[in-house]
């Protein structure tokens, strides 16, 4: 083999005209190269010819083809699959819209900017588009969509659903419950129910979380409400309950002390230059202006009706006689936060009339009055405040408001009386409310307490109580003026059951209350109570309250009441509290 590829390099420098060199030369430089080339694996001689190359490669595949093993026929290589598997990937990661692509949220995160979705741990989201960012475009089970951070998400499949579904399936066995679709669901009593302040959970999915009000949020938002933090609420444990506490020994409701227990009377609001032709609303609630936790109402909204002058709006100092206490000027603030960033606010707001005759509320302004400092010390002191109002949206990050130097609010802050303290300290942690309506809720809690801890059998019965005054008192005083109306009747009661201990007066309050709920329940078109309402059915409303409290003055039965009056068919769901139902489990 050297000697002929020796030939050819001779034969190939002689017709290209080069110098012919001798055959002993020629041989010693075979012999060198032969050395060089003793080890083919590292050193590849670059003088081989064409037909070398195809040889040696035709040799090399012959052995390849005989090391190969075919796979059985109708098995696919797992090779092969798995880089299907990846194109598939890549050509769902250039931002097509997918289908059927679930993902798991691993950890809670506010949305930062607008068109963010807001993730809570444990929500399945939907993956509709994937961008190269990372910021993918995501769907929850609300049907919103937003972006969502792809590092925020976990691969959910099908496997896992049909798991998840099937512990669900079993859980609700042991617990000795039914299929949603199966439950019976306690509707809303009719004569109870708000026209426009509440919306039903479906509708709920569809208003913006982020309110321009308070009274937009009181309007759209349960949990805003004074009957969801009155509602007796279980604990974690789901046997004791979170803010309702029982004192064994004494017989009594458990005192709680807070951080913060103030009465606050709203004096004046001053420069009102006529505003408000339809009247006038203060709102109060605590507000947590965090930037962990997030902008949010942190308490119920409570509501003062303003006495609109031409220059200033004033509040009453004490019920008037034969008249609502919607207009009383005083308002009881319970606060257990220690937060620096929770403070009380007060919104300032029209109401102003719209073309149909209706009437809507417009806000005015608000001031904020910080509870505590960083270190724990009240800052809400017993003084008087003169604080300017100042336009600003609730939620808005960028723009702190302007303050007015014409709008101000004037009111005083002090520690509540002494005869007051005894029913303040049963009250739950955090409330807004009147100081008027404070013994009906009292007795109400007492109720709750001997109800649900001392009397109750068993911490693990989840069975309807058959309790009027448990199912119905909380969702009655989201009803402004039917909690005015029953505190009223019920002082008047009080005080003649002055010399009984409070366990009989518990029990004339629960037959009291019965009495109303009945008388109310059973009563047809009944009109509903609104803040908004323009003065025909205001007054309309006003009169048929104003019956409710002549009946119960008179003591008036429910046999008495269908034997002269039209009545509707009273529905037994209604006597039941639920300690699973809506606001129960925390």
């Amino acid at each position: 083999l050297d000697k002929r590829k020796s030939t050819k390099r001779r034969l190939k420098g002689a017709t290209s005209g080069g110098e012919v060199r001798s055959d002993e030369e020629s041989e010693k430089e075979e012999e060198r190269k032969k050395m060089l080339r003793s080890n083919q694996s590292m050193y590849v001689d670059e003088s081989d010819d064409e037909e070398e190359v195809e040889e040696v490669k035709r040799e090399e595949k012959k052995g390849r083809d005989e090391k190969r093993v075919d796979p059985p026929p109708g098995i696919e290589r797992t090779q092969m699959k798995e880089e299907k598997e990846e194109r598939g990937e890549r050509e769902e990661s250039r931002g097509r819209t997918v289908s059927g692509n679930l993902f798991v949220v691993l950890a809670d995160l506010p949305p930062d900017q607008e068109g963010d979705l807001p993730l809570k741990k444990g929500d399945v989201i939907s993956i509709v588009e994937t961008r190269s960012d990372g910021w993918w475009i995501g769907e929850n089970e609300g049907k919103e969509r937003g972006l969502v951070p792809r590092t925020f998400l976990a691969h959910l499949s099908r496997d896992d659903v049909m798991r998840e579904r099937r512990e669900e399936e079993k859980t609700n066995r042991l617990m000795g419950r039914e299929e949603t679709s199966q439950v019976i669901q306690r509707p809303q009593p009719e004569p109870l129910q708000l026209e426009t302040q509440r919306t039903s959970r479906t509708e709920r999915s569809t208003v913006p979380r982020r309110y321009s009000s308070l009274g937009e949020a009181f309007m759209y938002d349960k949990h805003v409400s004074l009957s969801c933090h009155l509602t007796p609420r279980l604990s974690e444990s789901n046997l004791s309950f979170h803010d309702l506490f029982w004192n064994h020994k004494q017989d009594m409701l458990r005192k709680r002390h807070v951080r913060v227990s103030k009465l606050v009377r709203l004096v004046r609001i001053e420069k009102m230059n006529r505003l408000g032709e339809g009247g006038g609303l203060v709102r109060i609630c605590l507000f947590d202006r965090s930037s962990k936790t997030g902008r949010q109402i942190v308490s119920n909204v409570h509501t003062i009706r303003a006495k609109c002058g031409r220059s200033d709006w004033t509040f009453t100092e004490k019920r008037e006689k034969n008249g609502d206490g919607l207009s009383f000027g005083e308002f009881v603030l319970r606060s257990n936060y220690r937060l620096s960033r929770v403070n009380m606010l007060i919104q300032v707001s029209t109401l102003e009339k719209t073309t149909n005759g209706e009437l809507e509320e417009k806000a005015v302004g608000l001031i904020e009055l910080p509870l505590l400092d960083d270190t724990g010390n009240i800052l809400l002191t017993n003084k008087s405040y003169a604080e300017s109002l100042k336009e600003v949206s609730l939620f808005d990050d960028l723009h702190p408001g302007v303050a007015s130097s014409l709008r101000k609010i004037v009111l005083k802050v002090r520690d509540p009386p002494r005869e007051m303290t005894h029913y303040i300290d049963s009250m739950p942690d955090i409330l807004v409310l009147s100081p008027l309506h404070l013994s009906p809720i009292f007795y109400f809690r007492r109720h709750a307490g001997r109800v649900l801890i001392r009397d109750r059998n068993s911490p693990f019965s989840a069975e309807l109580i058959n309790d009027l005054t448990l199912a119905i008192f909380p969702t009655s005083c989201d009803d402004a003026d039917l909690l005015d109306m029953m505190a009223r009747v019920w002082v008047g009661t009080e005080k003649t059951l002055a010399n009984l201990n409070s366990e009989d007066i518990t029990t004339q309050f629960h037959q009291l209350f019965s009495s109303l709920c009945l008388l109310t329940l059973a009563r047809p078109h009944i009109t509903p109570f609104s803040w908004l309402a323009n003065p025909v059915k205001a007054d309309k409303r006003w009169k048929e309250m104003k019956a409710l409290a002549s009946a119960l003055g008179a003591k008036t039965t429910v046999t008495t009441m269908l034997l002269t009056e039209k009545c509707q068919p009273l529905r037994p769901l209604f006597f039941s509290f639920d300690l699973f139902g809506e606001h129960a489990i925390d």
